[in-house]
């Protein structure tokens, strides 16, 4: 095998909602898990957090991928 792999990094985001819990997990889990470079999400009620390969996807763009579903976002960590 030749080569580094590449390590994934981990982002918290609170992504406040409001409706059904359920339709928002979903909606977003299976969203961003449709992103190039997202390796895990992991969601829970108010925050969702998001193991991603840099090299492939930014912050910037699973954040923008959230708010184009109509979610406000913040970063935590």
């Amino acid at each position: 095998m030749s080569g580094t792999m590449e390590r994934s990094k981990r982002v918290t985001l609170t992504i406040p909602y409001t409706g059904c819990i359920d339709c928002h997990i979903s909606n977003i889990e299976s969203n961003l898990k449709k992103l190039e470079g997202v390796r895990d999400v992991e969601m829970k009620l108010w925050t969702a957090q998001i193991d991603y390969y840099p090299s492939k996807v930014s912050i910037k763009e699973i954040k923008k991928a959230v708010t184009d579903l109509g979610y406000e976002i913040s970063e935590r960590n």
